[in-house]
């Protein structure tokens, strides 16, 4: 997986690989789109089977539009549709018109773009898989008496290999966090978390996260709003849960690997971050 680093932006952008396929979960900020682009050559990306947009901020669809006019091969793309009334509510975290470009772009070259009632498991192997846990549309919020707010139309998704399981969570907020543990506690135990909302005040709630049991927290945030009185809380729940957490704005780039044996985390500055070693 792949944590694009940006010392200002916080931006989300994580790649998959395995057994000869690729998969993207967002695809960072506009400022981070070039950057994402040379990661992505110089890991020798030609193809992507999957891209997953998890919500439409910009922080985590930006980089899209770089990527399909790129030389790099998309299979298909999943993003729901969101109200032009929720993005104007919501002007400072995207712009309807980028969704609009971004649509007419993989029109252009022929890209297949589906909502997520046309995903539920892209398969790896038949031991690995990413898989849909949670994901609703403006009017299933508000049944639920969540909303209007367009963190909480957040994917919410498990990448599962053998017994290892990360959980990604878009930008999932306290309100629909609180209906998960009441209705699925059970679906969102982990042992790597993909924190949401950049670890800042609004995020999941502290059940949500004592309830993942996450041994290793990846945090996409630059340091210095790591280190702000807004990230105050989740600092404070992952020292409750004696969980690791890794930054990529001081970390940089993040690398998780899955195998037999176990999970091995590396980052730009410390080839060595977390190990979780399978008891034999």
């Amino acid at each position: 997986m792949l944590g694009v680093n940006h010392s200002l932006q916080q931006t989300d952008a994580h790649l998959v690989q395995g057994y000869g396929k690729t998969i993207m979960i967002d695809t960072g900020h506009k400022l981070t789109a070039s950057k994402l682009i040379r990661d992505l050559n110089e890991r020798k990306i030609k193809s992507i089977d999957a891209i997953f947009i998890t919500h439409p901020h910009s922080d985590h669809y930006g980089g899209l539009l770089t990527i399909i006019e790129s030389e790099i091969e998309i299979g298909v793309i999943y993003m729901n549709d969101v109200s032009q009334k929720w993005m104007k509510r919501e002007w400072w975290g995207g712009n309807y018109g980028d969704l609009i470009e971004i649509r007419k772009s993989a029109e252009a070259k022929n890209i297949l773009i589906q909502d997520y009632s046309h995903f539920d498991t892209f398969s790896f192997s038949e031991n690995c898989h990413f898989r849909k846990l949670f994901i609703f549309n403006e009017d299933e919020l508000s049944k639920l008496g969540i909303g209007p707010d367009i963190n909480e139309l957040s994917l919410v998704a498990e990448l599962t290999y053998g017994p290892y399981k990360a959980l990604f969570t878009g930008d999932l907020n306290k309100k629909l966090s609180n209906w998960i543990v009441r209705n699925s506690k059970e679906s969102i135990i982990c042992d790597v978390l993909k924190v949401p909302h950049h670890g800042t005040e609004g995020l999941a709630s502290n059940e949500f996260f004592l309830a993942t049991r996450a041994k290793a927290c990846l945090v996409p945030s630059p340091r210095h709003l790591w280190d702000s009185n807004r990230s105050l809380r989740t600092r404070m729940v992952f020292s409750e849960m004696k969980s690791k957490a890794i930054v990529n704005g001081e970390h940089g780039n993040v690398e998780v690997e899955f195998s037999s044996s176990g999970i091995k985390i590396r980052s730009d500055a410390d080839s060595d971050l977390f190990s979780l070693i399978k008891d034999d």
